[in-house]
């Protein structure tokens, strides 16, 4: 993989995360709680091998991991109502998913030539990579 699709991706995945972040946010109330949330969120996706409270806090660049034990343990918000915006989050990208491969199927099925690599000229220029 080139350097240049591995940025892309790179961008992808932190522009994905933020999209979750942000689906997330109303299921937890205070900017507050929002914020160690993303922060804890992005200790757990990190690579480092222990995830305790210091650890992570320490990954988001705090000096304490309170904002981190206060999540878990005394912040106000709802799991269930997480667990559903978890759960709604999961079911449309798996949704999308399922939609452009429904729609890359019916144009292969449209031009079964496409679809099959020795069935296409191979002195015309591939049309897919247009």
């Amino acid at each position: 993989m080139a350097v240049a699709e591995w940025a892309g991706t790179l961008v992808d995945w932190r522009a994905a995360l933020e999209e979750l972040k942000a689906h997330l946010a109303p299921a937890l109330g205070r900017a507050e709680t929002r914020a160690s949330a993303g922060a804890f969120i992005d200790g757990l996706l990190s690579g480092v091998e222990r995830k305790t409270g210091w650890i992570l806090a320490e990954e988001a660049g705090l000096d304490r991991p309170y904002r981190i034990q206060s999540l878990l343990g005394r912040s106000a918000w709802s799991a269930d109502v997480l667990r559903e915006r978890v759960q709604d989050y999961v079911a449309a990208a798996f949704l999308a998913k399922l939609a452009a491969d429904q729609r890359r199927a019916a144009w292969i099925r449209a031009e079964p030539e496409l679809g099959d690599p020795s069935k296409r000229d191979k002195t015309s220029p591939d049309r897919r990579a247009a």
